[in-house]
């Protein structure tokens, strides 16, 4: 009986290496549509992995994740912060140094958008210096009209904010220098305004201006153009972001139409147009793979997307933050397990810099330090088959082509190195604030609540550093400024209903004009120095378009209500 067991054993085993396996699999809808030739065995191996990926996936969301359960969260306090807090928050800020990375097999990259508020090249030099002595491994660095681009596409370049070729070949060699790599990163499929503003033939329609046509001849003949120039100045670099987040106009059924023409849906359009990028990207660099934003891929059926030969080109970049809000942890791993078995590489992305409130120029430094700690805690939980390569602190200049400046980057520095050591401390910590405020020069805490305003400042040592202070200094100027015209001392003693009935007083009035001249000059003082010490580092165009943008409502609120105490106090002169 045993040996009759052991041969029938030994049959199915050995019968495997000759015998043609009866696949039964249902082909995807999209596949079959796309016309493709795909090899039947193959597939059904890539559809298998996305079905076992994803049934992970859903075990993990209901499985305890592994700093849970540790320690009883206190009420009001992250579960996160708590593992940490028991040991790392009695550290004094002499004892930093024996901190280490907890996640040193990972890389750690700064996004530097150039896209607006281009920043000199000597001060660019400093902030590499910096990012080197905090320990980042390169910089994804985003140019749009910023690139001084030639041949046919030098109409994107624009002369009053263009690098020229000079100063490009000095930033690519100064980041060698300090041993950064750059990864260029030029979104070929949305944001895509810089240069549909040139190029009307590259629309989706007259109106729709955001995104690159995925299904038109002219977008394919541009985008090879400008991948061209970007691989070319940066040919030491491993990787090349394509951003390709959410393609609007796919979403918003702007190209339903020709879409039903050619008989295919809307995702094989999406993954054929950066399939088709992958390819270009490869002939132009062998050597060099691409990356997209993983907005779209998320939702896109696991099946459809392993079975695609898309992924054979690209990595994933996965955004923690979108719409305002961020991914926690567990939403974070969940993408990482359904990522993992489908894409060769990954890499987690979360911001330092614009916050909700896109005209606030002070980072939220709580807020990106706690989505930094979610971020490593999905690292740190991630199954072994996600090939984390990296994490990626993003930095927009702005959030489209046509949206004002966000944060300037000497403010954001604060935010950018506390929310690194969170990526490699584990936790937003007091330690790591302390650790982080000893690199940027402070001589206490970096502040981490920016209101109510005003607050005291407290001055630093780090590249833009006085353009920081000055802002804070703007910041309080303003919040004295909102709170004295929107507060009972204006109002309640002036308006117009108090105009209309005679009753103004000229003590108070004359009160009132006094203090609204006190803010006026105060506010000219803190603007002077300001623009004194942007002008170090920005050109005019930068500095004039900030100026309007955070100073120009106030200035044009004291003018107002100034001229108006002026005219009714003389008119009450007279009458006295």
């Amino acid at each position: 009986m045993i040996i009759r067991e052991i041969f029938l054993f030994l049959q199915l085993v050995f019968s495997s290496s000759w015998v043609e396996p009866n696949v039964k699999i249902n082909i995807p809808k999209e596949i079959l549509e796309s016309e493709k030739t795909f090899d039947r065995v193959e597939l059904a191996k890539r559809i298998a992995a996305a079905r076992k990926a994803e049934k992970e996936s859903n075990q993990a969301i209901g499985s305890q994740l592994s700093w849970e359960g540790l320690v009883a969260p206190m009420p009001g306090r992250h579960p996160v912060q708590d593992m940490f807090s028991t040991d790392t928050d009695e550290l004094d800020m002499e004892n930093q140094d024996q901190l280490v990375d907890q996640l040193p097999d990972i890389k750690r990259f700064v996004h530097i958008d150039l896209a607006a508020g281009r920043p000199s090249v000597e001060y660019l030099k400093e902030v590499f210096a910096l990012l080197k002595e905090i320990g980042a491994s390169g910089i994804f660095l985003e140019w749009e009209q910023t690139f001084p681009y030639g041949a046919e596409i030098s109409f994107l370049s624009n002369p009053d904010r263009s690098y020229s070729r000079t100063e490009l070949d000095e930033i690519i060699k100064n980041a060698k220098e300090n041993k950064l790599e750059i990864i260029p990163l030029v979104d070929v499929c949305t944001n895509a305004e810089f240069a549909t503003k040139h190029k009307p033939e590259l629309k989706i329609s007259p109106t729709c201006f955001m995104d690159f046509h995925p299904l038109n001849e002219s977008t394919t003949k541009f985008v090879k153009s400008l991948l061209s120039e970007i691989l070319q100045a940066n040919p030491l670099s491993s990787w090349i972001h394509i951003g390709c987040g959410l393609f609007k106009s796919i979403s918003r059924n702007l190209l339903a139409k020709e879409i039903h023409a050619r008989n295919t849906t809307t995702t094989a359009v999406y993954l054929d147009y950066i399939e088709d990028v992958g390819k270009t990207i490869k002939m132009l660099a062998p050597n060099v793979r691409a990356l997209v934003w993983d907005d779209t891929l998320r939702n896109i059926n696991n099946e459809v997307l392993i079975a695609h030969k898309a992924p054979d080109y690209f990595d994933v970049v996965i955004k923690n933050e979108r719409f305002g809000g961020y991914l926690d942890a567990r939403a974070t791993l969940k993408l990482l397990n359904a990522h993992g078995k489908i894409f060769e590489g990954i890499w987690i992305a979360t911001s330092f810099k614009c916050g909700q409130d896109v005209l606030d120029p002070l980072p939220d430094i709580k807020r990106n330090a706690a989505q930094a700690e979610e971020l490593f805690q999905a690292a740190r939980n991630a199954p072994e088959y996600a090939n984390i390569i990296g994490f990626v602190l993003t930095g927009k200049s702005r959030y489209t082509h046509f949206a004002a400046m966000c944060s300037l980057l000497p403010i954001s520095l604060p935010s950018l190195v506390t929310s690194y050591k969170t990526t490699t401390r584990g936790a937003f910590t007091t330690s790591v604030l302390w650790e982080s405020s000893r690199t940027l020069g402070f001589q206490g805490q970096i502040p981490t609540i920016n209101r109510p305003r005003p607050q005291a400042v407290i001055p630093g040592n780090f590249p833009g550093s006085e353009i920081w202070r000055s802002t804070l200094l703007l910041e309080n100027v303003k919040g004295k400024i909102h709170s004295f015209l929107e507060g009972p001392n204006y109002n309640s003693f002036f308006n117009k209903h108090l105009v209309k009935t005679g009753r103004v007083s000229y003590y108070r009035l004359e009160t009132i004009a006094k203090e609204l001249k006190s803010l006026k000059t105060e506010m000219k003082n803190v603007k002077d120095t300001l623009v004194v010490e942007l002008l170090k580092i920005y050109n005019d165009h930068v500095v004039n378009e900030w100026i309007v943008e955070q100073i120009q409502k106030e200035e044009k609120q004291l003018v107002e209500k100034t001229s108006a105490t002026s005219i009714y106090l003389e008119k009450m002169k007279k009458e006295l």
